[in-house]
């Protein structure tokens, strides 16, 4: 019942390609330096991140800060409103 799997492999045109240590090791390099130079500004443009979120924070508290003014004076504003209307029905009412 159990079938045996062959290990059926097509024999290639060209023999492997083997490297030897040295050969490795500049190939390692060259792409290691590739890499490299892919992220070189990396500590550059982390910097520049955290100045931008830091000046974001600065700036959502500044906005909170306009928003509570905001919010004090629509307050007030309601409030001298019922006073004038208040005014307006004791006039009527005379």
């Amino acid at each position: 019942m159990a079938e045996e799997m062959k290990d059926v492999t097509t024999p290639s045109e060209e023999p492997e390609r083997t490297f030897t240590q040295s050969e490795l090791n500049a190939i390692l390099g060259d792409r290691l330096a590739q890499e490299r130079k892919k992220y070189a500004d990396f500590e550059e443009l982390k910097g520049k991140a955290q100045k931008y979120d830091a000046a974001e924070e600065i700036s959502k508290s500044e906005l909170q800060k306009e928003q509570e003014k905001t919010a004090a004076l629509t307050k007030r504003l309601e409030v001298f409103k019922k006073a004038d209307s208040v005014r307006k029905d004791q006039r009527n009412s005379r």
